[in-house]
C-alpha cells in the first residue's frame, strides 16, 4: 500500500498496535481491568441472584449467562478487531477511485461513521469533490483520507470492507445481552434495596412503589447523562469502567474466596481503597490534569521538552491579560497536560495496575488488625 501510495506509515501504524498504540504496561493493565473487571460483573448482581424468589438453580443458570455472554464478548474483540483491519487494509490496496467509491464507503459517510476527505458527504459525487481537493489522492481514495469514529470502529471498519454480516451481529448480540443481563440485575437489586429500607424488610415484589423504579432509573439517567457530556469515547469510559469495578470489587472478592482470616471490615477496606485509588486517578488525568501534573509530576514519564512546555504554558495563562487570550492558553494548558499527567506512564484505561495492590493491602491489613484486636478483647484479664 505504501509503495503504490494508497496509504503512509502514520495511517499504517494505529492499525498494526494493539488498542491504537498502547505500550506493554498499558496494554497488560487494559487487559487486567477487562478481564477482571469481567470476571466480577456477576458479583453486582449477586444480591438478586441469590434472593429466595429465585427457582432452584435460577441463580447459577443466571451467574452462568451472565458470564458466558461478557466472556464471548472480551474474547471475540481481538479477533474481530483482527479481521476488520485486515479488511479494510485489502480493500484500500486493490486501490478505489474516488469518482466510483463503493457504496459502503458513502454509506458510512452518510451515517457519519467516517469522515472521508474531510466530510460527511452522503453521494459518490460530492465526496469525490472534497477528495479533488486533498493533495496526493491521484483519483484513488487513500487510508489516510479517511477517517473513522473510534466509538464504533469495529462495525463501521466491518461494514466498510464488507465483512460478512453475522460477524457484526454475534459481537452486537453478546455486548446487547451481557448489558442486559447486568443492568437488569442492578436496577432490580436497587428496586428491592429501596423497597426493604422503607418496608422494614419487606421483600414481597408486588409492594414495589413508584419511588422505586425513579430511584433506579434516575441512578441509570444520571450515569448515562454523565458519560455523554464526559467528552470520552465508548472505548475509554468501558475500558476505565471495568478498570474501577475490578479496582472496587476483586480484591475483596479474591480475598474472601481464598483467604480464611477475611473479615467485612476488611472487605470494606478493600473496597473502599481500591475503588478510590483508581477513580482518584482516572478523575486526575481525565478532570484536573494541571493540578494533577504539578502534585505528582515527579511521577510522570514525561519528557523533559514536555515539562518545559508545560511551564511556558503555565507562564503564558499567568501572563494573559485579556478573558478571551486567558481561556484559549488555559484551554491550551489543559490538553498538553492531559498528555503528560500520568504516574509511570500509565492512562486512566490502566487504572487497575494501581487500585488491585491498593485494595489487596487494605484488605489485609485492616483484616489482620481486626483479628489481633478481637484477640486482645477476648484475652483474660
Amino acid at each position: 500500500m505504501i509503495i503504490k501510495k494508497l496509504a503512509d506509515v502514520k495511517s499504517l501504524k494505529p492499525m498494526t498496535s494493539p488498542f491504537l498504540q498502547q505500550s506493554m504496561l498499558n496494554f497488560a493493565g487494559l487487559l487486567l481491568g477487562l478481564a477482571l473487571g469481567g470476571a466480577v460483573l456477576p458479583q453486582l448482581i449477586g444480591r438478586h441472584l441469590s434472593m429466595g424468589v429465585v427457582s432452584p438453580g435460577g441463580a447459577t443458570r443466571r451467574a452462568a449467562w451472565a458470564t458466558l455472554f461478557a466472556g464471548l464478548f472480551l474474547t471475540g474483540v481481538p479477533a474481530f478487531a483482527t479481521f476488520a483491519r485486515v479488511s479494510v487494509a485489502k480493500l484500500f490496496a486493490n486501490g478505489m477511485e474516488t469518482a466510483a467509491l463503493p457504496s459502503s464507503v458513502v454509506e458510512v459517510s452518510r451515517l457519519g461513521w467516517a469522515e472521508v476527505c474531510g466530510t460527511h458527504a452522503a453521494t459518490v459525487a460530492d465526496l469525490a469533490a472534497a477528495c479533488a481537493k486533498v493533495s496526493g489522492t491521484r483519483g484513488f481514495l487513500r487510508l489516510q483520507d479517511v477517517t473513522f469514529s473510534n466509538d464504533a470502529y469495529l462495525f463501521t471498519a466491518a461494514a466498510t470492507s464488507g465483512m460478512a454480516s453475522w460477524t457484526g451481529v454475534l459481537l452486537a448480540l453478546s455486548v446487547i445481552v451481557a448489558g442486559a443481563i447486568v443492568a437488569h440485575g442492578l436496577v432490580a437489586g436497587l428496586l428491592r434495596a429501596d423497597a426493604e429500607a422503607r418496608r422494614a424488610g419487606s421483600t414481597d415484589p408486588e409492594g414495589l412503589e413508584l419511588r422505586s423504579a425513579i430511584l433506579a432509573l434516575s441512578l441509570l439517567l444520571g450515569g448515562l447523562i454523565v458519560a455523554s457530556f464526559s467528552g470520552l469515547e465508548l472505548s475509554a469510559l468501558i475500558s476505565e469502567g471495568l478498570a474501577l469495578i475490578a479496582a472496587g470489587l476483586f480484591p475483596a472478592v479474591i480475598l474472601g474466596l481464598f483467604w480464611r482470616r477475611m473479615t467485612a471490615a476488611g472487605a470494606a477496606a478493600a473496597m473502599i481503597a481500591g475503588f478510590a485509588v483508581a477513580a482518584i486517578y482516572i478523575a486526575g488525568v481525565r478532570l484536573f490534569p494541571v493540578a494533577f501534573f504539578d502534585w505528582t509530576g515527579n511521577l510522570s514519564t514525561a519528557s523533559a521538552s514536555a515539562v518545559r512546555k508545560f511551564a511556558d504554558l503555565k507562564a503564558a495563562v499567568s501572563a494573559a491579560a485579556e478573558a478571551g487570550a486567558r481561556d484559549a492558553a488555559e484551554a491550551q494548558l489543559t490538553r498538553h497536560a492531559g498528555t503528560i499527567a500520568n504516574w509511570w506512564g500509565l492512562r486512566p484505561g490502566a487504572a487497575a495496575l494501581l487500585g488491585l495492590p491498593a485494595g489487596l493491602l487494605a484488605g489485609i491489613a485492616t483484616s489482620l488488625i481486626g483479628s489481633k484486636r478481637d484477640k486482645a478483647g477476648q484475652s483474660p484479664g
